[in-house]
């Protein structure tokens, strides 16, 4: 199992779902949608069995992407803390993030963070 890249606690799941899909969300637990377009949701995504269940989650350089591209909703502290805990694991791809970042168009962003933290 990999360590965490924060040691923040989200207040509620977060679920990425196509564009313009309409979907009824329980009472619980609390679940934020992020609409991205398809060709978004078809990158940077594996497979994990989570508590016996299959499902679909980014990998390291998506998610990193994703704090970045959604750093004000999440806070930049968090945002930051991703990164360093990031930058920190020996698994990490610095050519995969740089490539993922191109693709959802925050690349320049990306790396400003980079160049402060590196």
């Amino acid at each position: 199992m990999h360590s965490a890249l924060s040691t923040q606690v989200p207040a509620s799941i977060c679920i990425a779902i196509e564009a313009k899909r309409k979907i009824r969300l329980p009472e619980y637990p609390t679940i934020d949608l992020y609409y991205w377009k398809k060709e978004n949701l078809m990158f940077g995504i594996v497979q994990q069995t989570i508590a016996d269940y299959d499902v679909r989650i980014t990998d390291l350089e998506r998610t990193v992407c994703d704090a970045v591209k959604y750093r004000n909703k999440i806070g930049l502290d968090v945002c930051g803390e991703i990164l360093d805990h990031y930058l920190k694991r020996p698994d990490r791809n610095i050519s995969v993030l740089h490539s993922y970042a191109k693709r959802l168009r925050i690349e320049n962003v990306l790396n400003r963070y980079l160049e402060t933290r590196l």
